[in-house]
């Protein structure tokens, strides 16, 4: 819906309000020396204060507005008189989401992406990443071609306050690349993968991956592949969907290595294929383009609520929404249909005339007022607790002195064994090799080493040798580590299923069918199981019987193993932005807090104070005894929104049960929280490890390792063992952060889950996905040619190095006609395996 205005941004007098997000709000505005039409993009007066990260935001726009590009929205001006703004060219035909309603044909597509793709390298060739193509950024000139526009948002929107990113779609999740998500390193290989993202929902009506976060379309993208798109939509050809499917690989080198590469390879398919008309289906509700790329979500509030029918409100947030939506317009989160209401005449007409009397700003205090009015009366427990059966409060999973008997090691998942270090030397004591990735760190105990594999199995091996005493076939791999009581092993499996099997044989006890897939590993005290899953369920499992005790239902996806804390606290985070406190003994909800942003991995807990890390890089420390009080959510829903809108609130609101917040803004925080007497550790997805004051929340020390961390750290007496994608585990003193040890991993092989230390030993889970590779020439005579120089008329071949993955005398693969050929062929067919190492 646009608006009528009357105000000035720089020298431009601003006509109409044509669109608003919570990063910025766009305008018609005229030109006042030429008397044209443009737009005018005001940023929120948040980055105002962020002088750091709009200079790097203004550098990008400078860069692309230089190259003139025919296919790029023009730059016309930029400012930061008051409110940082750009004005760019007026595009009237509006963008590329309203094609996503029409048919479209294979020509049409091979056009936009030729368009686009060249834009893209253009941006490339001055460094300049988009990181944000979606259809809302690509928009239609009068003459039919492709522009795109909004370079830079992604760089905004990853700086700004976790309260405005929660109502932003900048970067779409659906639309970003596997390392995006991750908060890895982009390279003009992402923009690909968006931009095959974009091709795929063009020719078929929907995205590869559903998802309302990052990290759950990530987990989708990495765990299971996209549907072809052919098998979607019959029209389209063979030779076009392994295009598309090459553009969106998880992995970036297997991508094509620039957009303009990609666009050429779909233009040959396209020549050899027939071009008929696509129509692609409706896309679902449950997947729609986010209402905040139109307008305001204060905005919609009080517009929908002049609609007739029944509205469902949402208990994360407090929007309302159409009742025959799956998902909040506003934050994504899921719908619970039992919330849907009658809407009352009154609310209606007071929310209309504050509409038409107060413009945009009485829109959000009025229809934050109509939440907390309606908020009264649906304020519900979130959970579903039935009522608890007996269990066997003897039955846990505890770890005697030296040992590790389940993830983190204990139920607080504290990563601290106590007592002196083990005096290592770095020597490999022994080594396991399995033909899929371990991922799950293994639980040692009892002279025992209990891992789950990659291809299926749970071993128990010998601590002394690494021989295996049992092994027990699964029917899915296992992504959590095994918990370990008296006489029984837990674990939990993609398969839906939790397992307890015999501690001396390897035999099935039970199993118990959870809702959904799970990722992580079960806590077990007190004689009942802990487990969440991709549902967003929590289920409390008794040991001994496995029969289900209660469930505790979440709004997303729970990919954290569970905390226990010592008075009874199980400690929640889960996808929707929510850490959950939920009481063990009913299954019923003490509070929970809204982080925005979702858990990067488990919390952990220490005494009172549970200890979460974020996906944006914070760290944060909540009141476990906190409880909450009527109206707590519906009134922090109001001062969060007044904050995000620049309304009569400048500070962001705090919620009840907070401690202190380290901003850390060093990637995403990837590691459950060690504890420590005075310290909390956490390492980052971009390679830092930081040491925080546990008391108030200081920075004591950093350190950077020569790649990204994706596990947990673990601490050892005084000193914390943390395994790099550099290839090595460092070891750094707990005190200092100095290096005090490292070892290398042997055979290009990479830490794949946390380590774990026991028995004096260290154990580092690892994987080989992408194995050393020699390419090389083959003279006449059959010998191996030097690397250099190159000899133009001789084929290529690859071999890879001896590891535990290829066999020692590996035959040359080839011929190929070109070195890059035979690399892309030896990266395809690279074969991966895990080892675990013992370490002395």
């Amino acid at each position: 819906m646009s608006q009528q205005i009357d105000s000035h941004i720089g020298r431009f007098p601003l006509q109409e309000r044509l669109a608003s997000t919570s990063l910025a709000t766009l305008y018609r505005a005229k030109d006042p020396g030429n008397g044209q039409q443009i737009a005018v993009k005001a940023l929120r007066p948040f980055f105002s204060e962020e002088s750091d990260l709009l200079a790097d935001y203004f550098e990008q726009i400078r860069r692309v507005a230089a190259l003139h590009h025919p296919h790029i929205v023009s730059v016309l001006d930029t400012g930061e008189d008051g409110t940082p703004w750009v004005a760019m060219e007026f595009m009237g035909e509006g963008s590329l989401a309203k094609r996503l309603e029409s048919p479209i044909t294979i020509a049409d597509v091979g056009k936009l992406l030729s368009q686009i793709g060249s834009a893209l390298d253009a941006a490339h060739s001055v460094n300049v990443i988009h990181g944000d193509l979606k259809p809302s950024n690509v928009f239609i000139s009068l003459s039919g071609d492709y522009k795109l526009s909004d370079f830079g948002m992604a760089t905004l929107a990853k700086g700004a306050h976790p309260l405005i990113r929660s109502s932003s779609s900048t970067p779409m999740p659906t639309y970003m690349s596997p390392e995006q998500a991750m908060d890895m390193s982009v390279s003009k290989r992402s923009d690909v993968y968006a931009l095959g993202v974009l091709a795929y929902h063009l020719l078929t009506g929907r995205v590869p991956h559903q998802g309302s976060d990052p990290t759950t379309v990530w987990a989708k993208q990495l765990r299971s592949p996209a549907p072809r798109p052919n098998d979607l939509n019959p029209l389209i050809p063979s030779l076009i969907s392994d295009v598309i499917l090459t553009a969106i690989a998880s992995n970036p080198e297997k991508r094509y290595a620039s957009p303009v590469a990609f666009a050429e390879a779909f233009g040959q398919a396209a020549a050899a294929a027939p071009t008929p008309v696509i129509t692609p289906p409706v896309t679902s509700p449950s997947d729609p383009t986010p209402p905040s790329e139109q307008e305001p979500v204060l905005a919609d509030v009080g517009l929908s609520a002049g609609i007739k029918g029944r509205r469902i409100y949402c208990r994360v947030c407090g929007h309302d929404n159409p009742a025959s939506l799956a998902h909040c317009e506003s934050c994504w989160a899921t719908l619970w249909p039992a919330d849907a209401v009658e809407e009352q005449a009154q609310d209606r007409q007071i929310v209309e005339r504050r509409l038409q009397g107060r413009g945009v700003r009485a829109v959000g205090v009025g229809s934050a007022a109509l939440a907390v009015l309606i908020g009264s009366v649906l304020f519900l427990t979130v959970g579903n607790a039935s009522v608890p059966l007996p269990s066997q409060p003897g039955i846990s999973a505890v770890s005697a002195e030296g040992q590790w008997a389940m993830s983190q090691r204990d139920a607080t998942h504290s990563g601290f064994l106590p007592g002196l270090s083990p005096s290592l030397e770095g020597t490999v004591k022994w080594m396991f090799a399995t033909p899929e990735i371990i991922w799950a760190a293994p639980a040692v105990t009892g002279d025992v080493v209990y891992l789950a594999t990659g291809d299926r199995r749970i071993l128990a091996l010998r601590t002394d040798d690494g021989s295996t005493i049992w092994s027990t076939p699964l029917d899915s791999p296992v992504d959590g580590t095994p918990a370990v009581t008296d006489d029984t092993v837990f674990l939990a499996l993609r398969s839906r299923k939790v397992m307890a099997l015999d501690r001396l044989t390897g035999d099935i006890k039970w199993v118990y069918r959870t809702p959904s897939s799970v990722f992580t590993a079960p806590t077990v005290k007190d004689g009942v199981v802990y487990v969440g899953d991709l549902a967003g369920i929590l289920s409390a499992i008794d040991a001994e019987s496995g029969r289900l005790l209660w469930e505790y239902k979440t709004d997303d996806g729970i990919n954290a193993s569970i905390p226990i804390s010592d008075n009874g606290v199980a400690v929640v985070a889960s996808q929707d932005g929510n850490v959950y406190f939920v009481d063990i003994e009913t299954g019923g909800t003490r509070y929970f807090y809204r982080t925005v942003i979702p858990a990067g991995a488990a919390p952990s807990v220490s005494g009172d104070t549970a200890f979460i890390g974020t996906e944006n890089g914070t760290v944060l420390a909540l009141d476990i005894n906190e409880r909450r009080r009527p109206f707590d959510h519906r009134l922090f829903t109001i001062r969060t929104q007044l904050f995000v809108w620049n309304v009569a609130i400048d500070r962001p609101p705090r919620q009840r049960g907070f401690v202190w917040i380290n901003n850390l803004r060093r990637g995403s925080v990837v590691s459950t929280p060690v504890i420590a007497d005075t310290s909390v550790f956490v390492a980052t997805r971009r390679g830092m490890v930081y040491a925080i004051d546990k008391s108030n929340s200081l920075t004591q020390w950093s350190f950077r390792t020569g790649g990204s961390i994706n596990h947990s750290a673990v601490l050892a007496g005084n000193i914390l063992y943390v395994g790099s994608d550099d290839g090595t585990v460092y070891g750094l003193d707990s005190d200092t952060g100095d290096v005090v040890w490292s070892w290398d991993v042997p055979l290009g092989n990479l830490p794949s889950s946390s380590l774990v230390v026991a028995d004096g030993s260290l154990y580092v889970p690892t994987s080989q996905e992408r194995p050393r590779i020699s390419l090389f020439q083959i003279g006449d005579d059959g010998s191996v040619l030097p690397e250099e120089p190159v000899v133009p008329d001789k084929d290529w071949y690859y071999k890879y190095s001896s590891s535990p993955c290829s066999p020692d005398s590996q035959d040359s693969v080839g011929p190929f006609s070109a070195r890059e050929d035979a690399r892309s062929a030896a990266i395809a067919a690279a074969p991966t395996c895990g080892v675990l190492y013992a370490i002395q």
